[in-house]
């Protein structure tokens, strides 16, 4: 039995193409879905991710963004809640086809506008890429985010 349990808000980013509004959308139950995956994978941890804001965002150049870029910088600058202990997750269709990114905590800072989680919005649960679509991208990602390699 753990003494102590880390509540960690969550906010969710959802991204989407400026042509296409429908091209990114990611559901509520999706969203609620992501958050019960990385619970469940966190629980023996003493973490528990209690869900925060969700915003909306149509940007094409946010949309298929790439590691350490400017377009990063710039979309985690203008969407970002909380502090260093608040999780920030963007869901978006990364190039490259990447699964997503985080940066751990030692990064931080020098880097802070670099905080936080990027998926692929395909692979929430429920999701359109058949291989990795329970959720399980999340969790990989936070687990950087938390601090482990």
């Amino acid at each position: 039995e753990l003494d102590e349990v880390v509540h960690i808000n969550t906010h969710f980013h959802i991204i989407m193409s400026e042509g296409n509004p429908s091209e990114g959308h990611v559901s509520v139950q999706k969203i609620d879905a992501s958050l019960q995956v990385l619970n469940d994978a966190f629980e023996f941890a003493g973490f528990y991710f209690i869900k925060g804001e969700v915003t909306t965002t149509a940007n094409s150049s946010w949309y298929t963004v790439t590691s350490s870029s400017y377009d990063e910088s710039q979309m985690k600058a203008a969407l970002r809640f909380g502090g260093a202990e608040d999780l920030n997750v963007y869901l978006l269709k990364p190039e490259q086809g990447l699964l997503g990114w985080a940066y751990t905590p030692n990064w931080y800072e020098n880097y802070p506008l670099n905080d936080g989680v990027v998926i692929s919005n395909e692979s929430v649960p429920g999701g359109t890429n058949a291989n990795y679509n329970k959720g399980d991208t999340l969790t990989h990602e936070v687990g950087h985010w938390l601090g482990l390699y």
